[in-house]
């Protein structure tokens, strides 16, 4: 990919298990996380190939040319219960991170918005602070989709968060997640995305026959140019996924990684991982669930050796039952050790390897989950992979 991507993440809309799958297709170095923040206010976006927070349209001046556009937009009032619950969920432990990313009036807001959503049920919060309420619960996605921002909102704001709709790459919708990961696949030339790890999710938010139908009614008519604009947002969705499945997906492969020497660092092109993590020894990606592949650049077919380093395991019996296919072929692996590091090699026939691209697959018995406070499914962590000709 040419251009950067810019993903414009409007707060509850699955934002945080999104990004966790794009930052695994970028290499390490080249990320800028919480763009919004007051530690990114001086960042030249254009050095990096993935920018992402929560950020307005004014934020495309800041690149060097046009970034690929991408941002999901979700049912307003769903998306407003659960900022209300999730803020109300606040500790101090998530206050000190607000801390170092917000301004101290934003702060400061933020701080009264929890400590009074902790005293009172939410329709009671909702009559007596109308005006902190509106601010943060009240068309927000329209406000994140212009380019400068307005006090009060009218039918110009809507007309112009329409048109800034308009002209993402990848307008996608918080509750078709999926074919939304599938319209961004098809834009970048990327193979498969996910799957989607729900991070950040509200923990204490009532059912929706628990909510005061008062309250509904609120932030229903709060939110009447957010339900315009997403209403917007469905009919462009509808309209380019259609379009995207009209033609089938083609890897750019000049953006895979070569099969002949990847390690973690470098963009994670594949389906079931966890995203990247670092220790002593350098970058290492978990297996998320039983089944995970992963996409790289051929290099010319002969028959080669498949060399794999597991940096971590969760159970012995996990990684002696592991499974590998490379373009569908069955390949027969043996287990050694290395420095303390386990190794998993295969002998691999030149002619699984005819082709652009070599599509690893990784299959485990079973996953396990971790102790508190990691709860993840966990299997095998791979380091490094190579396939170097015999």
């Amino acid at each position: 990919m040419s251009r950067p991507l810019l993903f414009v993440h409007i707060r509850k809309t699955g934002g945080v298990s999104v990004r966790g799958l794009l930052i695994n297709r970028f290499s390490v170095g080249r990320i800028l996380l919480q763009a919004h923040s007051v530690m990114a206010a001086g960042e030249d976006f254009g050095r990096f190939d993935l920018v992402t927070g929560h950020l307005d349209f004014g934020a495309l001046a800041r690149f060097r040319e046009r970034p690929v556009i991408f941002t999901l937009l979700r049912d307003p009032v769903r998306r407003a219960l659960s900022a209300f619950y999730f803020f109300r969920e606040h500790d101090e432990a998530r206050f000190a991170q607000l801390e170092l990313e917000l301004s101290p009036r934003d702060f400061a807001e933020r701080r009264r918005f929890t400590e009074l959503a902790q005293q009172m049920p939410l329709l009671d919060f909702l009559e007596r602070e109308p005006e902190l309420s509106q601010r943060h619960l009240a068309n927000v996605q329209t406000r994140h989709l212009l380019s400068t921002p307005r006090e009060s909102l009218d039918g110009d704001s809507l007309a112009e968060a329409k048109r800034n709709l308009e002209s993402c790459d990848v307008p996608g919708l918080t509750e078709r997640l999926d074919d939304s990961l599938e319209l961004l696949s098809h834009r970048l030339g990327w193979p498969q995305l996910g799957p989607v790890f729900h991070y950040n999710a509200t923990q204490r938010k009532p059912r929706a026959e628990e909510i005061e139908p008062r309250a509904i009614e609120l932030l229903t008519r709060w939110n009447q140019i957010d339900l315009q604009l997403y209403a917007h947002a469905v009919e462009i969705f509808e309209r380019r996924l259609a379009e995207a499945k009209s033609r089938p997906l083609e890897y750019r492969i000049g953006a895979l990684p070569a099969a002949s020497d990847f390690t973690f660092d470098q963009p994670v092109h594949g389906h079931g991982w966890h995203e990247r993590e670092k220790n002593g020894n350098g970058w290492f990606c978990w297996m998320a669930r039983e089944q995970a592949s992963l996409v790289l650049r051929a290099e010319g077919a002969s028959d080669s050796t498949l060399r794999c380093h597991v940096e971590h395991a969760m159970d012995p019996a996990i990684l002696s039952g592991l499974r590998i296919d490379i373009n569908g072929r069955p390949l027969t692996t043996t287990f050694s050790a290395e420095n303390s590091m386990s190794i998993v090699e295969a002998f691999v026939p030149a002619e699984a390897l005819r082709g652009p691209h070599v599509h690893i697959t990784f299959s485990l018995p079973r996953t396990m989950r971790g102790c508190e406070p990691d709860r993840r499914e966990l299997g095998v962590a791979f380091s490094r992979i190579q396939l170097a000709p015999i």
